[in-house]
């Protein structure tokens, strides 16, 4: 009896070790950008996705008449059959914890640009606020560092370049908030 015990433990301890690893371990990125002529504008349009273990980030930017870039990004889960789209709240440990980090960022770098004479007419018709998670984009740099935008949308076309903020991760302090 004794025996049956003690392997039942060394099973049980090497299952739980095993599954402590594997959630430890790093989470792959992997992406991939495709790039399609948008005939009247004769821009491309460019999608970016980015594989990260069951999930898929895909992010669509569209250029405007002047050739700058807005992005669109969503994520989605793999179900075991097939990819279902998430909130970026739902995909997150820790939502109030990841929310108030980027946000004082946000705020930083909010508080320096209204200070900067060349934007400071601009930063005016900001009115600063603090972002939720599904109100935020997520895509990837060119070194697979995943970068939060927030936008503002509200201001004139011309002051396009400070409608929103980006606020840079490391990949692996990232992967600790994933679920």
């Amino acid at each position: 009896m004794k025996t049956r015990i003690t392997v039942s433990f060394l099973i049980l301890a090497s299952l739980i070790c095993y599954l402590q690893e594997q959630k430890a371990k790093p989470r792959e990125l992997i992406c991939e950008t495709q790039k399609t002529k948008n005939e009247p504008e004769l821009q491309d349009i460019i999608t970016n996705t980015c594989s990260l273990g069951d999930l898929k980030f895909v992010s669509i930017g569209s250029p405007d008449y002047k050739g700058r870039y807005s992005w669109e990004s969503k994520v989605y889960k793999w179900t075991g059959k097939t990819y279902v789209q998430k909130k970026y709240s739902e995909i997150f440990i820790n939502t109030a914890l990841l929310e108030k980090k980027i946000n004082d960022e946000n705020k930083k770098a909010y508080e320096s640009d209204i200070k900067r004479p060349e934007i400071s007419e601009c930063m005016g018709f900001i009115k600063y606020r603090k972002f939720s998670l599904d109100e935020m984009e997520i895509n990837f740099d060119e070194l697979g560092n995943p970068q939060f935008t927030l936008t503002y949308n509200s201001i004139p076309l011309v002051c396009f370049n400070v409608n929103a903020t980006i606020i840079p991760m490391k990949l692996s302090e990232f992967n600790s908030y994933i679920k």
